[in-house]
C-alpha cells in the first residue's frame, strides 16, 4: 500500500462582471401641447461597448406587453407633444445592450408620461362682433385640467352678455 502526496491543480480565476442595470428619469410627467419631455438614463455595470435603446408603448407599461417600439438609440430622448386631439398617456423605457454576451443587457422600469391635448376655444358666433347685451357662449375643448376664465369661472363653458368691448381669456 503506497501513500501519495496530495497534488493540487493550477489555480483558475473566473471573473464574473455583473450585468448592467439601467434606470431612467423624466424632467416632467405631464407635457402640454407644443412642449417636450426630456428622458435621461443612468447605466451601472456592463462590459464592452454598451448602447442605449429607447422604446415607447402607447398602450401599456407592462414589461411583457408586445407593443414596445424602438424610438432611437441615444443617451437621452426628447419627445415632443404636438397636436394631440385628446389627452394621451405614453410609456417609455430604455434598454442597454452591451456587446460581450447575450446576458449583458438590461431593461429599465417604464415611466408613464401624460401628453395634454391642445386647448381650443369655441364660440357660437361667426365673427367677433355682437350687439350689446346679446348672449355669447364660450367653450374650452381639449383640456383635461382645471380651467380658469378671466371672469373667475371654472366650468368648460361660460355664457357672457357684454355691454362693452371685452376681452375674455381661459387658462
Amino acid at each position: 500500500w503506497t501513500y501519495c502526496d496530495t497534488l493540487y491543480s493550477n489555480i483558475v480565476t473566473i471573473n464574473i462582471k455583473p450585468d448592467p442595470t439601467i434606470s431612467i428619469s423624466a424632467n416632467k410627467t405631464t407635457v402640454c401641447d407644443g412642449d417636450n419631455v426630456i428622458l435621461k438614463q443612468a447605466v451601472i455595470g456592463g462590459s464592452g461597448n454598451c448602447a442605449v435603446h429607447w422604446q415607447i408603448n402607447k398602450f401599456s407599461s407592462a414589461t411583457s406587453n408586445p407593443n414596445w417600439v424602438n424610438v432611437t438609440s441615444s443617451d437621452s430622448l426628447i419627445y415632443y407633444n404636438s397636436a394631440f386631439k385628446s389627452d394621451s398617456t405614453f410609456h417609455f423605457r430604455a434598454r442597454v445592450i452591451c456587446e460581450n454576451s447575450s446576458c449583458n443587457l438590461a431593461t429599465s422600469d417604464a415611466i408613464s408620461i401624460r401628453f395634454k391635448a391642445k386647448l381650443e376655444l369655441e364660440t357660437n358666433f361667426s365673427d367677433s362682433t355682437i350687439c350689446a347685451g346679446e348672449s355669447l357662449i364660450l367653450t374650452a375643448n381639449g383640456c383635461a385640467a382645471d380651467l380658469l376664465w378671466s371672469d373667475g369661472s371654472t366650468t368648460a363653458s361660460i355664457t357672457i352678455q357684454p355691454t362693452v368691448t371685452k376681452q375674455i381669456t381661459v387658462s
